[in-house]
């Protein structure tokens, strides 16, 4: 039987629509529950409403990369896996690369698939990211504590933290980009080129949009120079 009859099946649409409406119904929830919270501890309507369309903007680059990402799953893993895995997870990196181990594993290849090797490729893709999902569970409200306590409750130093785990989480994820040499780190300099330009000038016109644009304008601008000059 041909796999992608499986994959694209009815029965797989099924499966993997209740775990999208989870999904759906969590941000919703958290939606709400974040807005009610910001109106108790004093902010202004006008704020919130502010941090949400700077919240959607800024998810427009990060979605459109995802999304370019799924049509290549789409290809050897069928609409409704690779649908679910990519609302869940969100790393086509990830999920390329397990659900290849899963079918090398199998004897099987991309090109030459088999029902027994689509299955591997969704159980490997499935059980290779319990890892984080489980450690999430367990220590994400322990967080907090730790980084209280690495502080000292100073603010600053909390702020210092928090930023400085994020540019290092963003820099695990380009580094591999960067110093591969090829047009992934032209793609890499070219985005951060392209933010740096942005800080320049909103540095001097001090335009809210031009901020809440930088990732997807970077995003985007790098997408396409990187297409026309490859």
């Amino acid at each position: 039987m041909d796999y992608l009859k499986i994959a694209g099946s009815l029965a797989m649409w099924l499966c993997v629509v209740p775990a999208i409406l989870v999904v759906v119904v969590q941000a919703a929830m958290f939606a709400c529950k974040a807005y009610k919270c910001g109106l108790e501890i004093g902010m202004t309507k006008a704020q919130l409403k502010s941090a949400i369309r700077a919240s959607a903007v800024s998810s427009i680059g990060p979605s459109l990369a995802i999304l370019s990402g799924m049509l290549a799953l789409l290809g050897i893993a069928g609409g409704p896996i690779s649908w679910m895995r990519l609302s869940y997870i969100g790393n086509v990196v990830f999920e390329s690369m397990a659900f290849n181990f899963g079918v090398t594993a199998s004897g099987a290849t991309a090109e030459a698939m088999t029902s027994q090797a689509f299955i591997n490729g969704v159980y490997v893709m499935i059980t290779g990211s319990l890892g984080w999902i489980i450690f999430s569970i367990l220590f994400t409200d322990k967080m907090d504590k730790v980084q209280h306590k690495l502080s000292g409750g100073n603010p600053a130093k909390m702020n210092a933290i928090a930023g400085g785990a994020m540019v290092g989480g963003m820099a695990s994820l380009a580094s591999s980009h960067v110093f591969s040499l090829n047009m992934n780190s032209v793609a890499c300099l070219i985005g951060a080129a392209i933010m740096v330009i942005i800080y320049l000038i909103n540095s001097k016109v001090k335009a809210g949009w031009l901020r809440e644009w930088a990732l997807t304008f970077a995003l985007i601008g790098a997408i396409v120079i990187v297409s026309l000059i490859h």
